[in-house]
């Protein structure tokens, strides 16, 4: 469904003196159709950015996006126009995704009237009731207004409208983070019998280790803008090879458990350490291997690990 290969996004910054920021750097992955990805690491790690770019919401600096065998980057805007519909995107605050002046029967219908997708206005309300139900929503929020329902009630009204265009690709940026934890476990249910029914494939980026565990068939782990391991779900978590992923890993379990101590990273000097591999200035295993920028190797079957020492 998805090919990613060597995909970079650098911004430059400064006014006198101009410099750059690398916040994807040389990210290659695959998702296949009916597939969850789950994509993990810490806040500005580049998940985001990867993520709007695949989209080509943001324009990339290098690399390819194909979907479904076609490069998005290269398609001309008739091409692109035709595959936005089904490459999709749930943002964290659900609450920005609506017009606050129309009600939610006019923001849900808004892109079947752009599209042309109903015959008429009763086939139009058909739909919009349709979605709802598939939502766990009901008819009498048709006529409320976006502030006068719950966070809860607007993630699902957010994915009931992207499905009105029949998505194949969605992308998923912590679409539970500003949720109750009880009304997380019936967002994601749904999330998971939409996937089954219509076998959409979804990019899951989130911070909850166990979220990513529970939707996920792979996980992907992002430390400054480069995937450092990706594998089964359940394994990369039971498992972890990389550094990184070790101590991301003890630290939200230490988290869960309440623990008072949480592991830490090894502060080690930046000038004693090579600059190759972004983690060896904090890694114990750190050596003169890590000049160099280490790449994905497949340490058991499906498994990838971006370290030399591994």
């Amino acid at each position: 469904m998805i090919s990613v290969q060597n995909l970079s996004k650098t911004y430059t910054a400064g006014i006198f003196k101009k410099r750059q920021f690398t916040a994807v750097d040389n990210v290659s992955l695959d998702i296949a159709p009916g597939e969850t990805l789950g994509l993990v690491g810490e806040s500005g790690c580049g998940k985001s950015t990867l993520a709007r770019t695949i989209l080509r919401l943001i324009p990339p600096s290098g690399g390819k996006v194909f979907f479904k065998g076609r490069n998005i980057f290269a398609a001309s805007p008739r091409e692109l126009n035709q595959i936005r519909e089904k490459m999709q995107i749930i943002f964290q605050h659900p609450e920005t995704a609506f017009n606050p002046h129309l009600r939610i029967y006019d923001s849900l219908a808004e892109p079947m009237r752009l599209r042309n997708l109903t015959r008429d206005r009763a086939e139009e309300k058909d739909r919009v009731c349709s979605l709802l139900e598939q939502v766990g929503l009901h008819e009498e929020h048709l006529t409320r207004y976006p502030h006068e329902l719950s966070g809860g009630q607007i993630q699902r009204l957010v994915l009931a409208r992207i499905l009105s265009l029949r998505p194949e690709f969605i992308v998923a940026d912590e679409p539970t983070s500003m949720l109750d934890v009880s009304v997380q476990a019936q967002v994601l249910n749904i999330f998971k019998e939409i996937q089954d029914k219509y076998r959409i494939s979804y990019l899951f980026i989130s911070h909850d280790l166990d979220v990513v565990r529970r939707m996920s068939d792979r996980m992907a782990v992002m430390y400054k803008g480069r995937i450092v391991e990706t594998g089964p779900a359940e394994e990369v978590y039971q498992n972890p090879q990389h550094p990184y992923t070790s101590l991301l890993v003890k630290a939200f379990a230490s988290f869960n458990n309440s623990q008072e101590q949480i592991p830490e990273a090894v502060d080690v000097s930046q000038e004693s350490l090579p600059g190759g591999c972004s983690y060896a200035p904090f890694c114990k295993r750190a050596g003169t291997a890590c000049r160099q920028v280490p790449e994905l190797k497949e340490v058991a079957a499906g498994h990838f690990v971006a370290c030399w020492y591994i």
